[in-house]
């Protein structure tokens, strides 16, 4: 989680509403797993906000796993 006040990190992910958008200042709601060599593994357009971390956690752990095999 992180705060992006200036809406750079948005622009560069590419989350950011179109300028004059009724939802512009609000980001898109995505998650990106982003493995510890800085590799975008996977992107999520999170719709369902409660099932949503358990989703990431599994991947997580198959990441995990793949890594040790």
């Amino acid at each position: 989680m992180l705060s992006d006040v200036d809406g750079r990190i948005a622009e560069a992910y590419g989350v950011r509403r179109p300028p004059g958008s009724r939802w512009a200042k609000v980001p898109e709601r995505r998650t990106f797993l982003i493995d510890p060599a800085g590799v975008v593994r996977h992107v999520y357009d999170v719709t369902d906000v409660y099932g949503h971390p358990d989703e990431v956690l599994a991947d997580l752990a198959r990441l995990k796993g793949s890594e040790q095999s």
